[in-house]
């Protein structure tokens, strides 16, 4: 019989994740990866400020926006942590660490993180779960989750 692959589980906001991993069915959670990452975004105005209509040094440069999409610095590093976070799950995905994973983020970042995920990462998610738990202890993550924890074959979450 093959042995139990870890679940990991992915929480994150727009600037914070951390991953805990649960190596078999009922076990404690574990932080293989310490207290987790961040994107180095501590205040807002270390990314400047890049929206259309403000004051810029001359005419051409405000003109320019008027035909680019609209982005939001904040937006953009948001999702390049993102891309970061899916990066480290495709990894663990690839170099078989992982057999499930469970996605717990707000709408904004569960949307980033979806997109940036690898098919191959993909199709080992086991549970999306549109909250925001980045602060809750990693018990009370364990409790909400449930029966996704206690059972290897579990695919579904009520929250």
């Amino acid at each position: 019989m093959k042995p139990y692959t870890p679940t990991w589980i992915v929480l994150m906001d727009g600037s914070r994740s951390r991953i805990l991993v649960q190596e078999a069915p009922g076990a404690a959670l574990t932080r293989p990866f310490g207290d987790g990452f961040t994107s180095g975004r501590e205040l807002s105005h270390e990314l400047g400020d890049d929206r259309p209509g403000r004051s810029r040094a001359s005419a051409g440069a405000t003109a320019r926006h008027a035909f680019e999409p609209r982005s939001n610095p904040h937006d953009r590093a948001e999702q390049e942590f993102s891309n970061q976070i899916a990066a480290l799950v495709d990894r663990g995905i690839a170099e078989r660490l992982a057999q499930r994973v469970i996605l717990v983020a707000p709408p904004h970042a569960m949307g980033d993180l979806r997109k940036a995920l690898s098919p191959r990462a993909y199709a080992r998610v086991q549970a999306e779960i549109v909250h925001d738990w980045i602060d809750l202890p990693d018990d009370d993550v364990a409790t909400r989750l449930g029966d996704a924890l206690s059972s290897p074959m579990a695919t579904s979450v009520a929250v």
